[in-house]
């Protein structure tokens, strides 16, 4: 008895069903060290593929060179609306500022000033109201020459499909709105959960089947930290500029949306991206790839995460410094028609991170990477039956490991197997390179080195 329980744990056939089983739930539940290396071979087939070369995004940064011409920061809100207007009067499609303007500025000036015009006018002992009115006008005058978020509005409200960011924390801070309802102002830059829900909620019997395994996460945030009334009120747009790394520290996907008290806010790359294909929010809508406006299609995961590509970016986007745009050293004709990306990238001070075939990446060169993939529709993304298929290759090489190599010899089922295992690998390689699908190919690889070992 105990001879033959031993023979039937020793067996090939058992230890070959376990080891495929053991692959299969690890795939099921995203195991950390399958998806780990899934991710290292998928940041490779990004840096073979590359990115187009679109020129449609021109980035203008706030750089060590603009801080050399114009001085260190903070910068009074005017010297940013002068390059605004100016930038607007190249006539660019989109006039996308990725500069978070949380509140008015503050300025000490502008607030003595106002403090003494209400004394004057409250003055009793005044015996001259022509010259206190006098007095008034002048210090309105300096009011005005100093008022510079009052110039940075009237840049925005003159600029065309002005797009502006707002911040989701994922903690406590003093600047977010945490309680109350939404502002209207806000919410008309959301999508409601009746229209816009995820697939998680809708999806049909066939969809269930097909998307097996664990289903993504949205980004938890804890609160909202818009840009202030007065100034959002005048952009076309408003998107949010959060982004998402994978358990490594590499962005390999963006959030197009976020879900915040039962609305969808989209995505600052999202929003320009639109307006630039003239669409806006109100084209969007959930498909069974993702999400669609008009003419794009952009596929998505369950959380409505893209896939991005970053490789090669810093290479084939046009980018200035915002101090040759401030000093008028620029050509009008290169930024017409065009999206103006105008955002900061300062060493110190701008959080740097790492995608996939690309180091150094700046919140301004992900935003880019994201608005270049969607308007050029070079997309990536794990289409809803990879998961099935993945699965079925898997017990394939599990059934081919218990039932054929035990009757063929070691060097005939190691060739069969390498065969096999070639063709799988160019089947993954081919599907990504030429249509943007992503298969996650090392679990048969892994059941094909163990089993054949036993």
């Amino acid at each position: 008895m105990k001879y033959h329980l031993k023979k039937i744990l020793l067996s090939n056939w058992l230890i070959c069903t376990i080891l495929t089983a053991g692959i299969i739930a690890g795939m099921l539940v995203n195991f950390y060290p399958l998806q780990f290396i899934e991710h290292k071979a998928y940041d490779s087939l990004c840096r073979m593929r590359g990115t187009s070369a679109s020129d449609a995004v021109i980035v203008v940064k706030i750089d060590d060179e603009s801080l050399r011409a114009i001085g260190a920061p903070p910068w009074p809100r005017s010297i940013i609306a002068e390059a605004v207007n100016q930038l607007s009067g190249f006539s660019p499609r989109v006039m996308a500022i990725q500069l978070l303007f949380s509140g008015p500025q503050i300025n000490p000036a502008l607030l003595e000033i106002q403090t003494l015009r209400t004394e004057l006018r409250t003055d009793i002992f005044s015996k001259h109201p022509k010259n206190r009115y006098k007095a008034d006008q002048l210090l309105s005058g300096a009011a005005e020459r100093l008022d510079h978020d009052a110039e940075l509005i009237s840049a925005i409200n003159y600029s065309v499909n002005a797009v502006l960011p707002v911040l989701f924390a994922t903690e406590p801070t003093d600047m977010s709105l945490t309680s109350g309802t939404l502002p209207d102002w806000l919410v008309r830059h959301s999508l409601g959960n009746q229209r816009f829900h995820p697939r998680r909620v809708s999806a049909s019997a066939l969809d269930s089947l097909l998307y097996l395994g664990p289903r993504d996460q949205s980004i938890s945030v804890f609160s909202i930290i818009p840009t202030y009334e007065h100034l959002a009120r005048k952009a076309s747009a408003l998107g949010h500029i959060n982004v998402a790394a994978d358990r490594d520290g590499t962005i390999r996907k963006v959030p197009l949306f976020i879900e915040y008290r039962d609305r969808y806010f989209p995505s600052f790359a999202l929003q320009v991206a639109a307006r630039y294909l003239k669409s806006d929010l109100r084209d969007i809508q959930r498909s069974d790839v993702g999400i669609s406006f008009k003419n794009a299609n952009v596929p998505t995961d369950d959380a409505f995460q893209m896939l991005i590509n970053c490789a090669g970016i810093g290479r084939h986007l046009q980018s200035i410094s915002f101090a040759d745009v401030y000093n008028g050293n620029v050509m009008a004709d290169m930024f017409e028609g065009k999206i103006v990306l105008l955002g900061e990238e300062l060493p110190g001070r701008t959080p740097r991170y790492r995608s996939a075939g690309y180091e150094g990446l700046s919140n301004l060169d992900i935003t880019a990477a994201a608005i270049e993939n969607i308007i050029s529709r070079r997309h990536l993304s794990r289409p809803v039956w990879a998961n099935v298929l993945e699965i079925l290759v898997v017990v394939y090489f599990g059934l081919f490991l218990v039932f054929v190599i035990p009757r063929v010899k070691p060097r005939d089922g190691a060739l069969i197997l390498s065969i096999f295992l070639v063709t799988w690998v160019c089947f993954t390689g081919v599907l990504f390179m030429a249509f943007g699908y992503w298969l996650k190919l090392f679990a048969p690889l892994i059941l094909t080195l163990i089993g054949f070992s036993v």
